[in-house]
């Protein structure tokens, strides 16, 4: 049954964007999975479970009273009691009260409960819920979906080719060698001027925990490091904001630039290239989470691998970047 259900949602030929995102947070222990204020806090996922808990809250004497008011709005922001009813829902089913609709209050909520959004009053059950969107899946086949998610996501995106091996910033500052040629890459880009010490770079990434390979990458794509481009010019290495309409922001330093983009990563995107290029990179209508660029996945994955692949080397050869990839869209307009 998992096979069935995967290639189905990972291929995406009958399912609804509701369908799909219900099926990320069946699955994905990820913020990319979670419903919650902080992660997924809008759109017809959250009207979805709003619609649900507001019924499981009427089923509740001691809840019912407390939520009878609240209104369906799609959206955390404006409405703050949803937030509460979760946490509530929580309690009531011995889950930790964090507010967060993951993975496990998944599976508690649609082995017991599908109201009808019709007529919200009836619980029609587990059977209903799969027969009008998807089998739930069984403890044995989480786990063994959680063991190939990474090879299936990056099937899912057309990209394909196992990258080499990742290295951590902090890995990268203490081992001479791997300094060495990180460095190697940022001078090459540059012409040998970066405009933000490598050292401060790779400690920024450290910081937040980013992959510096994925941060390089962006960040060769997008302003060549630093130095061409309207990115350049606003301190903005990484064209967070920059968008084709006009959209801009600066920053008062490199520094600052590059600070800003990790934060952006570690609160509403992955860290790894592994996890970025598989879930922000691209949705089903071509356009990405992340940038507007159809090819954009394509392209990072390229750099990502030659990066790598030139940390891992013990020669003198230069990085060989296709300056082509530097020609992608901006990224998408994310206010910080």
């Amino acid at each position: 049954m998992s096979s069935t259900v995967l290639s189905l949602v990972i291929s995406y030929p009958w399912a609804t964007q509701l369908k799909v995102d219900l099926f990320e947070n069946q699955v994905l222990n990820n913020r990319h999975g979670f419903v919650s204020a902080k992660h997924n806090h809008t759109g017809e996922i959250v009207r979805f479970w709003q619609i649900q808990l507001k019924a499981w809250a009427m089923t509740c004497p001691d809840l019912r009273k407390k939520y009878s008011s609240m209104l369906v709005t799609g959206s955390f922001k404006s409405n703050p009691k949803f937030e509460n009813l979760i946490k509530d829902f929580q309690i009531k089913h011995g889950i930790k009260p964090d507010g967060i609709i993951g993975t496990e209050m998944f599976r508690v909520f649609f082995s017991r409960y599908f109201f009808d959004p019709v007529n919200p009053s009836r619980n029609l059950g587990k059977k209903e819920f799969e027969r009008r969107y998807f089998p739930l899946l069984s403890e044995a086949e989480y786990r063994r979906l959680r063991e190939i998610k990474a090879t299936t996501c990056l099937s899912r995106y057309k990209v394909t080719k196992r990258l080499p091996r990742s290295f951590s910033a902090k890995e990268i500052l203490t081992n001479r060698h791997l300094y060495q040629k990180f460095e190697e890459i940022c001078l090459d880009i540059t012409g040998g001027n970066p405009p933000i010490s490598v050292r401060t770079f790779l400690e920024i990434c450290a910081k937040y925990n980013v992959d510096p390979t994925l941060a390089l990458a962006q960040a060769i794509l997008e302003t060549r490091f630093g130095t061409v481009g309207i990115g350049a010019r606003l301190r903005n290495i990484f064209n967070v904001g920059i968008t084709d309409e006009g959209g801009t922001i600066e920053y008062k330093s490199f520094e600052e630039g590059v600070e800003a983009y990790c934060r952006l990563l570690s609160t509403k995107y992955h860290k790894r290239a592994e996890e970025f290029l598989a879930s922000d990179c691209k949705r089903k209508d071509g356009w990405g989470r992340y940038a507007t660029d159809k090819l954009y996945a394509k392209k990072i994955h390229i750099l990502v691998s030659k990066i790598r692949s030139h940390l891992l080397s013990n020669d003198n050869q230069k990085f060989n970047q296709n300056n082509n990839l530097s020609e992608g869209k901006k990224g998408r307009l994310v206010l910080l």
